[in-house]
């Protein structure tokens, strides 16, 4: 027998024309609030008469009550029967041809095979209606109703703000139906509803906050410009988030396209911020300072066009080997006695037991298989080998904040290269990943963190370690 829906609406006795009533509400409060939701959709889109619209969530349907003879059509979705047939009445009334309604709960969107591609969805007041996990399948569920380059708009309440005290308040005193536990089952910030779409493969647009203070303006004329101004507040502390989230199959493609032609001709320029070149040669000098001693074969894996080659000193005494998969970057390197092996990390063609010495500077982060290179890394260093790895303390809280205001953010984007997007498909082991994944095979015998000096990956910006073969 088939498990029937629960809809919650009816079972707190909330009427159909809920949300209709409340943007019409006497109560300016209640109705600056919801009409600062249109506001902020009539300030980030440019509707016009070749749009379609899928608006998921409807309620009682303001959205299409506003904006239907705006475009071309719209196609509405919610699973409450009562709220569908009260927008239908009110469609009726007003004489709007334009708008589809379909009965179906959000949670099972994937069954809609046949309502085609559209250039906007809408998601107002829905997504903290169910769980986390149900947002993350959901998002990747939208891609298929999008058309190439097409938007996604969510509004939601905002954690990170006051709105976490006005829904206690609000539930507490019973003013409006149970908001914690019954209609709202997640709840969202800038961060995880970034984090959430972005790695369904969507592109930010745009996500700012407003309603901190707005809505309490008597007067809507002067409510809807202070409404606009808080998209502006640059701590993201208003009540209500809206975030507008872009995807385009191709554009992921063409992003790491470009990124890998960049990066080939300019990969020292990336490094080449003062800052950013002093943390990242700390690395580099902790790499050369702890392997000084060593002679015999030195294995640079993932060298790409040698940068640490400046920190050592090569003589007659050590061998040294640059090993990068990328061709072009090994033939930038110009320094006589060097060998230059072309080759992926999981498949290193040398024989077992030879190498004295192996630096991993940045490399094991990009690692697709990380267990198989690291017992690589393993076979064919030596017993009384040693091991030096650099890694990104990412991602840590001082990493993420460098990585936003970062110059190579602003330079990448100028030439149309996302840096999430790039971060996403070059960084795919974190930080505490490659040190589990170590410490499988390796010892730890000595670990340093740069700037701070201190043992904690969230207040540094990288991390050095020298690590010895277990069971030698």
């Amino acid at each position: 027998m088939k498990k029937q829906t629960i809809i919650v609406e009816k079972r707190l006795n909330i009427p159909p024309d809920y949300q209709f009533k409340a943007i019409n509400s006497n109560n300016f409060i209640q109705a600056n609030w919801h009409k600062n939701k249109f506001t902020i959709i009539n300030k980030y889109f440019k509707f016009n008469k070749k749009m379609r619209v899928l608006d998921i969530g409807t309620g009682s349907g303001n959205l299409e009550l506003a904006f239907a003879k705006h475009v071309e059509s719209i196609t509405g979705i919610d699973y409450n029967d009562e709220a569908i047939d009260f927008l239908r009445k009110q469609l009726i009334l007003r004489k709007i041809r334009n708008v589809k309604l379909i009965q179906e709960d959000v949670r099972n969107i994937q069954k809609l095979i046949n309502i085609g591609k559209f250039d906007t969805i809408f998601m107002v007041d829905v997504l903290e209606h169910v769980s986390i996990n149900e947002a993350k399948k959901l998002a990747g569920r939208l891609k298929k109703f999008l058309k190439p380059g097409g938007k996604v708009c969510i509004i939601t309440p905002n954690c990170k703000s006051t709105w976490l005290l006005l829904e206690k308040i609000l539930d507490k005193f019973t003013i409006v139906p149970k908001f914690e536990g019954e209609q709202h089952l997640a709840k969202f910030c800038e961060k995880n509803l970034k984090e959430i779409f972005t790695d369904k493969g969507f592109r930010v647009e745009k996500i700012s906050t407003f309603n901190l203070f707005s809505y309490l303006v008597p007067y809507y004329p002067i409510c809807k410009k202070v409404c606009l101004a808080e998209i502006y507040l640059p701590l993201n502390v208003g009540n209500m988030i809206v975030a507008i989230f872009s995807y385009d199959p191709q554009f992921e493609k063409i992003t790491l396209r470009k990124w890998k032609k960049y990066y080939s001709k300019n990969q020292e320029e990336l490094s080449g911020n003062s800052f950013i070149k002093i943390i990242f040669d700390l690395g580099h000098k902790y790499i050369a300072s702890r392997g000084k001693d060593v002679n015999g074969k030195i294995l640079d894996v993932g060298s790409g066009i040698g940068y640490h080659l400046k920190f050592e000193k090569i003589d007659e005494r050590r061998t040294y080997i640059c090993f990068d998969p990328d061709k072009s970057m090994l033939d930038k390197i110009t320094q006589r006695g060097i060998i230059k092996i072309q080759a992926k990390c999981e498949e290193i063609p040398i024989k077992s037991k030879t190498i004295n010495l192996i630096i991993a500077s940045h490399i094991l982060e990009h690692v697709r298989d990380l267990p198989k290179c690291i017992k690589e890394l393993k076979r064919v260093l030596k017993d009384d080998g040693i091991l030096l790895v650099v890694l990104p303390c990412h991602p840590g809280v001082a990493w993420n904040l460098i990585t936003k205001i970062s110059p190579s953010r602003k330079r990448l984007g100028k030439i149309g290269i996302d840096y999430d997007i790039v971060m996403k498909n070059e960084h795919v082991n974190s930080f505490k990943r490659c040190v589990e994944e170590l410490t499988k095979e390796f010892t730890i015998e000595e670990e340093k963190y740069y700037p701070l000096l201190i043992k904690n990956h969230n207040v540094n910006f990288i991390s050095c370690f020298k690590l010895i073969k277990k069971n030698r």
